[in-house]
C-alpha cells in the first residue's frame, strides 16, 4: 500500500484484502472481532466509542467506512474472477481490462458462479465490454407528474425566501439579504442534487 504506483483498483483491492483479513481475526466466543466490540478502559476514562473495522481502517486509509466496504466486495469479485482466470485477474488489477467498480461489486453481490466465470472469459479473450445502460423509455406522463411536482416545490421555497429577500432589500440589510439569499440558493440547491 506505500507504493505510489498502484492504480486506483489495485488500492481498492489491498484496501479490501485488508478489510476481509482483520474481520476474520476472532477474539470472542461470538465470532466478533476485537473491532466490532466496545471496549472499556480505566475506569478513570470511561467507555471508549465503538469503533469498527471499517472505521478503523477508514481512519488508516482516510476513506469513508463505506468505501471500504465497497472495497471489499470488489476483492471479492476480483478473487472469484482470479480462480477460475489468473489472468483476468492481471487485467483487472493492471486497469487494462475496462471493468467497472460498479459491476465488480455487482457481481460480487449478486453474481452467479457462471456470470463470474463469463467476465473472467471475456477479459481473458478481450471481448469483455461494459453492460450497457438501460434505455428504455420511461412511462408515459412520468416527466409531466415530475415537473409539476418540482413547480410545486419551487413556488413553495420562492415564496417563502422571496419574502425574505424583499424585506432585507426594502431594509437595506446586505447582510441579511446576502444570508437569505444564500439559503434561497441552498434550497435550490438540495433539490437540484434530489433529482
Amino acid at each position: 500500500m506505500s507504493r505510489r504506483n498502484l492504480t486506483p483498483i489495485q488500492l481498492s483491492y489491498y484496501r479490501g484484502l485488508h478489510y476481509r483479513a482483520d474481520k476474520r481475526l476472532v477474539t470472542n466466543e461470538a465470532g466478533n472481532n476485537q473491532y466490532e466490540q466496545m471496549y472499556e478502559v480505566d475506569a478513570q476514562f470511561g467507555h471508549q466509542p465503538k469503533q469498527t473495522t471499517a472505521g478503523r481502517l477508514s481512519d488508516e486509509y482516510n476513506v469513508a467506512p463505506n468505501t471500504i466496504r465497497r472495497d471489499a466486495q470488489l476483492s471479492v469479485a476480483v478473487d472469484a474472477i482470479g480462480e477460475s482466470s489468473p489472468e483476468a485477474k492481471r487485467e483487472i488489477l493492471s486497469g487494462s481490462a475496462g471493468i467497472t467498480r460498479q459491476h465488480l461489486q455487482n457481481l460480487a453481490a449478486s453474481g452467479t458462479a457462471d456470470e463470474i466465470k463469463g467476465v473472467a472469459e471475456s477479459i481473458e479473450q478481450g471481448t469483455y465490454e461494459r453492460p450497457k445502460k438501460s434505455t428504455a423509455a420511461p412511462p408515459e406522463g412520468v416527466f409531466q407528474s415530475i415537473l409539476a411536482a418540482l413547480n410545486g416545490v419551487f413556488e413553495k421555497i420562492s415564496q417563502a425566501y422571496g419574502a425574505d429577500m424583499r424585506r432585507a432589500a426594502d431594509d437595506g440589510d446586505a447582510a441579511q439579504l446576502r444570508a437569505a439569499l444564500r439559503d434561497h440558493i441552498d434550497k435550490m440547491e438540495n433539490l437540484y442534487r434530489s433529482l
